[in-house]
């Protein structure tokens, strides 16, 4: 045993880790909650059981920061569930919820203000023991880590891997696109399937060596080849989302063979060499996990772009029907939110004046000066409707989520709808319940808030209109 230091914590003292490899980055404590939950509700509910019955078991892990922070390394879903247990408010579903009223607190078998732990200063020897313990693939793992979330943790621990092309523009690609996150992040991804597609498209000419920098293990972003290789990924996510191919023995098996005739019929060969036989010098680096960014991805792995700018490849290389742009132009977004006819009407028709008011607030409010006001408002707004039409629930991107492709066809902005309930959701429940978090960026909320007025116009008008329950409704 590597940790001799054991402390006993309230359940208070003890930080979920935020930056976790296995259920992904998280922007504070009641959403690594959700994120472990949403990983398996049946495996949660099971543990929850578990640990009423049978106490907590191993020590966790705690890695004790400069800031006196007690942050769990290992041990995540136990303490998630020990702070459940002890405020069933964060329960990540009404299931859990109910399941935690009905437990007596003081026939439990351990003491939620006394909680074992391992404590170690040394960051590096706990994360050595937690690689061991679930990604090292050598016989000794507790619980697997998938592959993607061991490749995340290789590539930050610059541990040597064949494979680290493969992460490091996935990572990069994800950073940067919506749709190509919440599919690799989803449990459809298969990072296997995209690795021997990554492998095959290097070694192949579909992608120049030039956009790796193999000396660091990292993107050039400089690259003239860069911005094709980065389109060229996604459309591999998508064939990978589309079940062209996978790992199910059968004609779209990611074979050699099948690689072959896949890249052949889809894609051009750039005309270079190939890539050069190179080493990787070995570099010995602290492990330094990423910090958490807006979306939840690990890193971007990429070497910042300088001011000079090279000529563009001829256009006869990689995906032809892609035309590489010199400069991205960004739209100005407004501070205001944009008043939806759509949605104006659906509130007269509902005749709620709380929602008639919340909205007229919202669309005069400058949300550049007051997103925090902004933010929770929209909350309340979001919040409040349903219970209109009897709705009960804490989470109310479930509700909408269940409705979205009744009226909305394109399955992308179906992808981006719930990225910004999901958005306004996480925002609003920060603001109202972290003593110092706050919303900065009034751009995002004014992009999200625009982008579900008409979705929410339908869900007023074909759901929450016809079983409307409010009798009172002046004083809802």
């Amino acid at each position: 045993m590597r940790f001799n230091t054991t402390k006993f914590f309230k359940i208070n003292e003890l930080l979920l880790d935020q930056e976790n490899y296995r259920f992904g980055l998280a922007h504070n404590q009641k959403e690594c909650i959700d994120l472990i939950y949403r990983d398996s509700p049946t495996n949660f509910e099971n543990l929850l059981n578990d640990i009423i019955s049978n106490n907590i078991g191993d020590y966790p892990l705690v890695f004790s920061n400069e800031k006196n922070e007690n942050i769990v390394l290992d041990g995540n879903r136990r303490v998630s569930i020990l702070k459940v247990i002890n405020d069933p408010s964060l329960a990540p579903s009404k299931r859990i919820e109910d399941l935690i009223k009905k437990i007596d607190k003081k026939s439990l078998p351990f003491n939620l203000n006394k909680i074992g732990c391992f404590v170690s200063a040394d960051k590096q020897d706990i994360l050595k023991t937690v690689y061991e313990r679930h990604a090292a693939g050598k016989g000794i793992s507790r619980i697997h880590w998938s592959a993607f979330a061991t490749a995340k943790f290789r590539y930050d621990a610059h541990i040597e891997d064949a494979d680290w092309r493969a992460i490091a523009i996935l990572l990069h690609v994800i950073s940067i696109d919506i749709d190509s996150n919440d599919y690799v992040q989803s449990p459809r991804f298969s990072f296997e399937v995209f690795k021997r597609l990554i492998r095959h498209a290097y070694l192949n000419n579909y992608i120049h060596f030039e956009v790796f920098n193999e000396e660091k293990a990292i993107l050039n972003s400089e690259s003239n080849f860069f911005s094709i290789a980065i389109e060229l990924v996604k459309e591999l996510i998508k064939a990978i989302d589309n079940n062209e191919i996978g790992l199910s023995r059968g004609k779209n098996y990611a074979s050699e063979a099948f690689l072959s005739e896949f890249f052949e019929y889809r894609f051009h060969k750039l005309d270079i060499e190939k890539p050069p036989r190179t080493r990787r010098k070995k570099v010995v680096k602290p492990v330094t996990p990423p910090v958490a960014p807006q979306l939840p991805i690990s890193t971007n792995p990429i070497v910042p772009p300088s001011s000079q700018t090279g000529l563009l490849p001829p256009p006869q290389i990689g995906l032809p029907f892609i035309e590489p742009k010199a400069k991205l132009e960004i739209p100005d977004i407004p501070s205001l939110i944009e008043e939806n006819n759509f949605l104006i009407n659906a509130l007269n028709q509902l005749a709620v004046h709380k929602f008639s008011l919340i909205y007229k607030s919202l669309t005069d409010l400058n949300s550049k000066k007051y997103v925090i006001i902004a933010v929770v408002a929209a909350w309340s707004f979001l919040d409040s409707l349903p219970r209109v039409a009897g709705w009960s629930d804490t989470d109310f991107t479930s509700y909408y989520n269940n409705h979205i492709k009744k009226f909305i066809t394109s399955r992308e902005q179906q992808t981006s709808i719930r990225h910004s309930l999901s958005w306004l959701s996480n925002e609003g429940n920060c603001n109202k319940h972290s003593s110092d978090y706050v919303t900065l960026d009034h751009k995002e909320f004014v992009k999200h808030f625009n982008n579900i007025q008409y979705f929410i116009s339908k869900v007023i008008l074909e759901i929450i209109l016809p079983n409307k329950k409010v009798a009172r409704t002046d004083d809802f």
